[in-house]
């Protein structure tokens, strides 16, 4: 009697998880297709579609498995990829009228650096037209792409004394035609994080190591920032009501944070807004910014360094902030905790919400990386969390299974209305609740000795995820 409930049990159990595993997309966990050891660098809107560029995590000339993909409207999951140049490492993609234009580098020689740009034109269908490669030097890293009366792509290394910019410009139909190659000298030391094109005088306004800069056409200084004091700014964009906004880290005493900054058209400051205070001595890297009609939304990460690797492999958290015209915060999300996250962006999606992506790194190793996007709607509500899903892993994680006492259901995305139920192995119901947005501790010790079913359902009571629940 006791072996045919057991299989009775068993077989419950293994018809409801294949159901899971193909309605869990019903809930905003979307797989994308297994592409280890890749990265989701740029998430773009194109005429009211998203579309993902991944390449490899580790912008390597030998891990390329570079696509460009349309994600769904709704669950943000993948599908029409197109393979792209794997020896490539794409940064951007610009679309204008009939032509979309691939921007990327490549490793022509055996450096530790790309030295060449790829300019890849395709037809807002995304066909292969025509490519051009142009020499930038073998210590180049970083590629800015300023629109104005044309197209200009300006490309960095770490070190701009020695090895100067290179400025590309080309018509602002994005047809490589009529192509123009610069190289400039400059005053800027360090770094350039950022380029964008000033609201004054013809030039540019420049992100660095050292500060916010105005510069000429010739990229010489003309002003510079005292506006952010112990810190720098990743990442600088024309305030939606004048002036300038800018996000990056701010480090003082032993203490890292993240910071977002408003300043006039002369760079003078107006206001501002910091969070995430942590002694570290590892700065915050990738702190992107993006812009709607009415709002600034900002990412950032702590904890990306160690002491061995460049980045890491330990779980940490990452900070998105909605932010009015003001820097007055609307709402500020902290997540992450479970894995190792690294950011790359983020994206308004026009709708008063945005949109992180990166990759995800687990902890077996430096190349078991996977992209992700993890979305929020304007109330600053997780409405979907695009990944794969990796050997026994679902939207909520169980510890202390088996249990004597307790169990807990870690919900570390901050997933809201979800429920719980346990069941006994008679298929009747013995345990009922509502999960936290974040973890959930369930008593068990009245329990009886067995196996048990624990079910999980969303706020539209569809069940999304299944396990097995084992009492001591």
């Amino acid at each position: 009697m006791e072996r045919k409930i057991f299989l009775k049990f068993v077989f419950l159990l293994y018809c409801i998880t294949s159901w899971i595993e193909s309605k869990a997309q019903s809930n905003g966990y979307h797989p994308y297709p297994q592409e280890y050891n890749s990265s989701i660098r740029n998430l773009l809107v194109i005429d009211s579609n998203l579309y993902a560029l991944i390449v490899s995590a580790n912008l390597s000339k030998s891990n390329g498995k570079a696509k460009f993909c349309k994600t769904d409207s709704t669950n943000k999951n993948l599908f029409e990829c197109l393979n792209l140049n794997d020896s490539v490492i794409y940064d951007d993609v610009l679309y204008e009228g009939d032509n979309t234009l691939f921007v990327g580098l490549l490793f022509s020689k055996n450096e530790d650096f790309p030295d060449t740009l790829v300019l890849e034109q395709r037809t807002n269908e995304f066909e292969y037209v025509t490519q051009l490669r142009i020499p930038v030097g073998q210590s180049t890293f970083f590629i800015h792409c300023v629109r104005d009366d044309s197209l200009r792509i300006f490309v960095t290394s770490f070190e701009l004394k020695t090895d100067g910019i290179h400025e590309i410009i080309l018509d602002k139909n994005l047809k490589l035609t009529n192509v123009i190659h610069k190289k400039h000298n400059t005053t800027v030391g360090g770094t350039i994080y950022y380029i964008n094109k000033t609201l004054g005088p013809p030039g540019y306004i420049v992100c660095t190591a050292s500060g916010v800069h105005q510069l000429d056409k010739q990229f010489n200084i003309l002003k510079s920032t005292d506006s952010l004091i112990n810190g720098n700014a990743n990442m600088i964009i024309p305030a939606i009501d004048g002036g300038y906004v800018c996000f990056g880290r701010i480090a003082e005493k032993g203490y890292q944070a993240l910071g977002i900054t408003k300043m006039d058209i002369n760079l003078k400051f107006l206001s501002n807004d910091t969070f995430a205070y942590k002694q570290t001595p590892y700065p915050a890297i990738y702190t992107p910014l993006a812009i709607d009609k009415k709002h600034y939304f900002v990412a950032g990460m702590l904890d990306v360094w160690n002491n061995d690797v460049i980045i890491g492999t330990e779980p940490n958290y990452f900070y998105i902030g909605k932010y009015d015209t003001e820097i007055n915060r609307v709402w500020l999300k902290k997540k992450g905790g479970e894995r190792h996250y690294a950011l790359y962006g983020i994206t308004a999606d026009g709708n008063g919400g945005c949109c992180v992506y990166g990759f995800v790194r687990e902890q077996t190793g430096i190349d078991n990386t996977i992209p992700f996007i993890m979305c929020f709607n304007d109330q600053g509500e997780l409405t979907s969390y695009t990944t794969p899903q990796l050997p026994e892993e679902r939207l909520f994680s169980i510890k202390g299974n088996p249990a004597y006492t307790s169990i807990t259901l870690g919900n570390s995305c901050g997933q809201t209305g979800y429920t719980y139920c346990i069941f006994d192995t008679n298929g009747r119901q013995v345990a009922a609740g509502v999960l936290n947005t974040d973890d959930t501790v369930l008593d068990v010790s009245k329990l009886s000795a067995g196996m048990y079913l624990l079910s999980i359902q969303n706020k539209d009571a569809k069940v999304i995820q299944v396990e097995k629940l084992v009492k001591q």
